[in-house]
């Protein structure tokens, strides 16, 4: 008789997703992993209670939280704000970052291709973030993506960890 070969499991396909309450253990290593977190706006040590705040903040109006996952696990995620008003066709992403295991594999660019294309069809013409401006890897991600830097904010922000100030750039895609 002829020998069958196993099944393997077939991963399920990437899925842009609103982000669910679930998704916070994830989401929280993501934020804090040591190749993220120099440019993310959350604590290194932050606990997973202390960053529930953060949580809840990032998933409700103005803000909309995204997921990008994978065979059931969050592979990167999105926090968007809202304009409102004279700015109502803008949506700036405060927040972009993919799990360790998902980077150097092109799941970012998919992933924040997703988010442009959502983004667009609900009709916002302006999406734009700030990027540090020691973040070339970030920087060149973004232009790669159809970002144009626009502009640059002078010393910015600080550190807690270093002495001197960065600077942010803002770029934007704008259709």
């Amino acid at each position: 008789s002829p020998r069958h070969k196993p099944r393997q499991k077939q991963p399920r396909p990437l899925m842009l997703r609103q982000a669910k309450e679930e998704d916070m253990p994830s989401v929280h290593k993501m934020l804090t992993s040591d190749s993220t977190n120099p440019y993310m706006c959350v604590a290194k040590d932050i606990t997973l209670e202390d960053f529930k705040k953060d949580w809840q903040e990032s998933t409700t109006p103005p803000y909309k939280g995204f997921v990008w996952e994978s065979d059931g696990k969050a592979a990167g995620v999105a926090f968007v704000r809202f304009g409102s008003f004279r700015s109502a066709h803008l949506a700036h992403i405060d927040t972009f970052a993919i799990a360790d295991d998902f980077q150097n594999k092109g799941v970012g660019s998919v992933f924040i291709q997703a988010v442009l294309s959502e983004l667009k069809n609900s009709g916002y013409l302006r999406i734009q973030l700030y990027v540090e401006g020691d973040n070339e890897r970030a920087i060149h991600f973004y232009k790669k993506n159809g970002f144009q830097v626009e502009g640059t904010m002078k010393k910015f922000f600080k550190r807690e960890y270093q002495e001197h100030y960065i600077d942010d750039h803002i770029m934007a895609v704008v259709y």
